[in-house]
C-alpha cells in the first residue's frame, strides 16, 4: 500500500506537466497511475467483500438451524 501510495504522489506532477516530451510521457503515467489506484482500491474492497459475505454465510446457516430446530 505505501508503494502504491508513494507511486501516485509522485505522478501528479508529472500528469500536470505541459513542456517538453510531455506528450510521450504523459498517457504512460496516466496508465501508471490508474493501475496504482486500481491496486489501493483492491486492497480494500477484496477484505471487505469477504466479510460481507462471509456474514451473510453465517447468517444464513443461522436461519436455516433455527428452522430445523422448530
Amino acid at each position: 500500500m505505501m508503494t502504491s501510495a508513494t507511486t501516485i504522489l509522485a505522478l501528479l506532477p508529472v500528469l500536470q506537466s505541459t513542456g517538453r516530451g510531455a506528450d510521450v510521457i504523459v498517457p504512460t503515467a496516466i496508465s501508471t497511475f490508474g493501475g496504482m489506484l486500481l491496486a489501493i482500491v483492491t486492497i480494500f474492497v477484496v477484505p471487505v467483500l469477504y466479510c460481507s459475505v462471509e456474514e451473510f454465510k453465517a447468517t444464513f446457516a443461522k436461519i436455516r438451524n433455527n428452522k430445523h430446530r422448530t
